[in-house]
């Protein structure tokens, strides 16, 4: 065999071997964690990366990687993709960058190579201008290991806010968040919670009450808590799958980058129209109250906004909206909601709005 023949069957067993990891991948942390991850109501890391994208266009980064730490017992882990499906992909066209951690390898936890190949993906989105979305169920570091992954996430929350107002950064979680990597939710513009199967902790239920002797209920840390109280999250969604459309949906009204302008999307309705039913929709008597949605759904093109914040602070409204194809945001107070002033909670929710506003150049319209 000459020494041309030798390096094509050494290509050939090298893309025989590829094809073999691709495959293995297919199925994470194998069958019987597949199950019990739909016994539980919720997608597969790659489920939900084909629900979130246009069909066909992902195309898959890192996928050789493995765990390369060693627990403290001596024994080596076997971790397709160390539970990190990262790539690209368009969603309405558009290129997007996409990290999901996959919950059947290890809980979906952050070992070394899992963290480096998130981060570097977020360095990769902000280098070529395109939308950063997370689909996140993780239960945080891995421990029990020789290495010390959690030793680099100051880096990885560094490129989060060095990267913020450049590219928009979506998070989706449908699945536990705790610790250390709570924060990263709360870095990114938006965060979309599952009602179904979203937590998002600093301690949970059991770490609560193994140091304070406190019960707390699994709630407490659940998407419309976080809605309601703390205002962390934007949008909630039944579902996995629910909650993911809503993400489709918002990034339709944002740019790929700070220096673009969000997708142009041409309205069915006329602009110049009247709306005479705001006649009857807003009382002349000042005593009256009214729900300021309604006046809303008349303005905007084809009735159709998206609320940011809806149970947070609901005395004030804030929403993306078109108008003659155009995205704006809006923002309103709302008779219908006791006093319909500005309070501590109004305040941020609207500050926080207008932050993306401004670092994405979308006009403000109040009313």
């Amino acid at each position: 065999m000459t020494g041309g023949e030798k390096m094509g069957e050494r290509m050939r067993e090298a893309i025989q071997r590829l094809k073999e990891i691709h495959q293995k991948n297919l199925l994470g942390g194998g069958l019987e964690q597949i199950e019990r991850q739909h016994s539980r109501e919720k997608l597969t890391a790659r489920e939900r990366i084909d629900c979130l994208i246009d069909p066909g266009t992902f195309s898959e980064l890192g996928s050789c990687v493995n765990a390369t730490g060693v627990r403290i017992d001596g024994k080596k882990s076997e971790a397709p993709c160390d539970g990190a499906i990262i790539g690209t992909a368009r969603v309405d066209g558009r290129m997007m960058a996409i990290y999901a951690s996959d919950f059947t390898v290890y809980g979906g936890s952050i070992g070394t190579q899992h963290l480096q190949k998130c981060g570097q993906l977020v360095h990769l989105a902000a280098r070529w201008g395109i939308p950063m979305v997370w689909l996140l169920d993780s239960s945080g570091g891995r421990l029990g290991y020789r290495d010390v992954p959690t030793g680099g996430l100051d880096w990885y929350f560094a490129l989060e806010s060095i990267y913020s107002g450049l590219i928009p950064q979506i998070n989706v979680l449908m699945g536990p968040c705790i610790a250390g990597q709570a924060y990263a939710p709360a870095l990114c513009d938006f965060l979309l919670m599952s009602r179904k199967s979203a937590n998002l902790w600093l301690g949970g239920p059991r770490m609560t009450e193994a140091a304070t002797s406190e019960k707390i209920g699994q709630e407490v840390g659940g998407a419309d808590y976080h809605m309601a109280y703390s205002g962390t999250c934007d949008v909630v969604g039944e579902n996995d799958r629910e909650t993911i459309k809503k993400a489709r949906k918002l990034l339709g009204y944002l740019p790929s980058n700070y220096r673009e302008r969000p997708p142009y999307k041409t309205p069915s309705d006329d602009p110049k129209r009247e709306v005479g039913d705001l006649l009857y929709l807003v009382p002349d008597q000042y005593e009256l109250t009214y729900d300021m949605h309604g006046v809303i759904r008349l303005l905007v093109d084809d009735g159709d906004y998206f609320e940011i914040k809806e149970t947070y602070a609901p005395n004030i409204i804030a929403c993306f909206a078109r108008f003659n194809g155009e995205a704006v945001g809006l923002v309103a107070c709302n008779p219908q909601e006791p006093g319909s002033i500005l309070e501590i909670n109004s305040c941020d929710k609207y500050y926080r709005f207008l932050q993306v506003l401004d670092a994405y150049n979308i006009p403000l319209i109040t009313l």
